[in-house]
Protein backbone atom coordinates (compact mmCIF):
# COMPACT_ATOMS: atom_id res chain seq x y z
CA UNK A 1 0.00 0.00 0.00
CA UNK A 2 0.90 2.84 -1.12
CA UNK A 3 0.99 6.11 1.61
CA UNK A 4 0.13 9.30 0.69
CA UNK A 5 0.96 12.42 2.74
CA UNK A 6 -0.82 16.32 2.10
CA UNK A 7 1.07 19.50 3.36
CA UNK A 8 -1.00 22.79 4.13
CA UNK A 9 1.01 25.72 3.95
CA UNK A 10 -0.88 29.17 4.57
CA UNK A 11 -0.85 32.29 1.57
CA UNK A 12 2.43 33.85 3.58
CA UNK A 13 4.05 30.67 4.25
CA UNK A 14 4.03 29.56 1.05
CA UNK A 15 4.80 32.81 -0.40
CA UNK A 16 7.91 33.02 1.13
CA UNK A 17 8.93 29.48 0.17
CA UNK A 18 7.82 29.51 -3.50
CA UNK A 19 11.35 30.70 -4.76
CA UNK A 20 12.96 26.96 -3.01
CA UNK A 21 9.70 25.10 -3.89
CA UNK A 22 10.20 25.98 -7.51
CA UNK A 23 14.02 25.88 -7.75
CA UNK A 24 13.64 21.99 -6.07
CA UNK A 25 10.92 21.03 -8.39
CA UNK A 26 12.87 21.94 -10.88
CA UNK A 27 15.96 19.92 -9.83
CA UNK A 28 13.68 16.81 -9.52
CA UNK A 29 12.25 17.09 -13.08
CA UNK A 30 8.81 18.36 -11.55
CA UNK A 31 7.73 20.98 -13.45
CA UNK A 32 4.33 21.07 -13.40
CA UNK A 33 4.65 20.80 -9.71
CA UNK A 34 7.09 24.25 -9.85
CA UNK A 35 4.20 26.05 -12.27
CA UNK A 36 1.43 24.78 -10.13
CA UNK A 37 2.85 26.73 -6.95
CA UNK A 38 3.89 29.89 -9.58
CA UNK A 39 0.01 29.84 -10.40
CA UNK A 40 -1.18 30.44 -7.29
CA UNK A 41 0.75 33.80 -6.82
CA UNK A 42 -0.20 35.19 -10.94
CA UNK A 43 -3.75 34.94 -9.89
CA UNK A 44 -3.42 36.67 -7.01
CA UNK A 45 -1.35 39.54 -9.14
CA UNK A 46 -4.30 40.32 -11.13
Amino acid sequence: MKRTQFITYSTDALAKEEKAITTLARTEGLEAHARAVESRFRKQDK
